[in-house]
């Protein structure tokens, strides 16, 4: 089977060198997150004891909150990669001629 996690294992590594992003890798954490908050909401619809449903929606909200962490840290990342790192790159030497 590959699913996007066995895909990132296999691209994290080639020989010793690192080919995965910062970004790539929340991500792919997201997606994690993303299913975490959808198992523990099923969990809440189909458990029958209620200290497996008080569980489970607690849960839920701590999937919901690493999900908001994420996605603002990728924004960030990827508002740094597209704004920032085009300047770094500028030729901002002065030429008399």
């Amino acid at each position: 089977m590959s699913g996007p996690i066995t895909r990132l294992r296999e691209h994290i590594l080639v020989g010793s060198r690192s080919v995965v992003s910062k970004v790539d890798a929340l991500r792919a954490a997201l997606q994690g997150e993303r299913r975490g908050y959808e198992f523990y909401r099923t969990v809440v619809a189909k458990a029958k004891l209620p200290e497996i449903v008080k569980m489970a929606k607690e849960f839920v909200k701590e999937e919901a909150e690493h999900v908001k962490i994420l996605e603002a840290w990728i924004t960030r990342e990827e508002w740094a990669a597209n704004i920032l790192a085009p300047a770094r790159t500028l030729d901002l030497t002065c030429s008399d001629s």
